[in-house]
């Protein structure tokens, strides 16, 4: 992850906190950067949450760390968080298992968490992937590889 040096401060706490125009007390060019550091995707990402990478679930329970891979057995909340620290808003998250969209999840403002629940006839390893869309045109994703039992 990039540190923030004194521009990207100047930036988010123009732009988020005081909720001040952008070019306040910023020196020419300085405005053009604080644009594309808040447009960054690399600022924004999506995050699951749940099912933990490493663990063992039974019928959507955590049960225990399971060491090299996340076993699942029966169905299984998915979690999400997303982390939008600049003005790079997710408005979409799509819900992928081995690239085959199963859920849309329409992104309200404000909101972090959100939640799908995947209960489907479905054995063996698989991919999930949740990719985000920002209103910039950016995606960001996260995916995690598990095995998982549920008929």
């Amino acid at each position: 992850m990039r540190r923030l040096g004194k521009t990207a401060i100047s930036c988010l706490l123009s732009a988020i906190i005081l909720l001040t125009p952008l070019s306040l007390d910023m020196e020419k060019g300085e405005k053009e950067k604080c644009v594309h550091l808040i447009k960054s995707p690399d600022l924004t990402m999506v995050h699951i949450t749940r099912p933990l990478r490493n663990a063992l679930y039974l019928f959507d329970r955590f049960i225990a760390p399971f060491p090299g891979s996340t076993v699942i057995i029966g169905g299984i909340t998915v979690d999400v968080m997303v982390m939008n620290p600049g003005i790079v808003i997710i408005y979409k998250l799509e819900f992928y298992i081995d690239g085959i969209l199963k859920h849309t999840e329409n992104v309200n403002w404000g909101s972090i968490f959100f939640y799908w629940n995947w209960d489907e006839r479905v054995f063996f390893k698989h991919t999930l992937e949740v990719l985000g869309y920002s209103i910039w045109g950016d995606t960001v994703d996260d995916e995690i590889d598990v095995w998982i039992f549920n008929s």
